[in-house]
């Protein structure tokens, strides 16, 4: 319900002043490991017959901080310098996509699009939580 006031809120204004509300820049989020791309798919099938689930290394860091590491959305903000609530929504989004990867026989298709900081040996992204493609 929050999404479709802020929609209705934004065309409002942007019928009063002209110009389209631009978004807050995403806050750059630590990765554990620089992300590798890969495809995880149903055996047997041709990638090419199949629906691409795309998940961003943010929502596969957090998958690994909650679910294989096992510590809390609080911990695992934390280990990712975002807010909690950012990290339960990252968590949500990413665990919807692996379920309708393996419900619906669909590839994940696991993206690469961070930037690895040499310096302090740990990758980060720039990039904010997508929609479903």
């Amino acid at each position: 319900m929050a999404g479709k006031w802020r929609k209705e809120k934004e065309e409002k204004e942007e019928a009063q002043t002209g110009l389209k509300p631009v978004p807050r820049p995403k806050k750059r989020r630590k990765l554990g490991r620089a992300p590798r791309a890969a495809i995880y798919k149903p055996a047997g099938e041709p990638l090419k017959d199949l629906r691409q689930i795309p998940l961003e290394p943010d929502e596969l860091e957090a998958l690994r901080l909650a679910d294989a590491e096992g510590l809390t959305q609080e911990q695992g903000a934390r280990e990712m310098g975002i807010s909690r609530s950012t990290f339960q929504r990252i968590l949500s989004g990413a665990r919807r996509r692996v379920a309708l990867a393996l419900v619906e026989g669909a590839a994940l298709n696991l993206r690469i699009n961070s930037t690895v900081d040499k310096e302090a040996g740990a990758a980060h992204t720039d990039q904010g939580q997508p929609g479903l493609e």
